[in-house]
């Protein structure tokens, strides 16, 4: 059994600049010669940068991506930009 995630994780801020992360988070399970086993994994997928000038997304590779083919996949993003915070405290 296989199971995938794929997560928006809080807004960072620094310097100005909002930082969104998407993570994807995996987990199998199988049996083998009557012993189960599991194994997990949480990775960051894509990074999405927005200032007061631009928004950007890119792979975890540092391809840059359009902004709306990811929220397109992941529809998630769009209400966490819209609610991501404006101002570092």
């Amino acid at each position: 059994m296989e199971s995938k995630e794929i997560t928006v994780a809080e807004p960072i801020v620094i310097a100005g600049t909002i930082i969104i992360p998407v993570i994807t988070t995996s987990a199998r399970c199988y049996r083998l010669n009557g012993s189960l086993s599991v194994f997990g994994s949480k990775q960051p997928t894509y990074t999405v940068l927005v200032s007061e000038t631009a928004k950007r997304a890119f792979r975890i590779t540092g391809e840059e991506i359009p902004l709306e083919q990811l929220i397109q996949e992941i529809p998630k993003l769009k209400s966490a930009l819209d609610s991501a915070p404006r101002k570092s405290n």
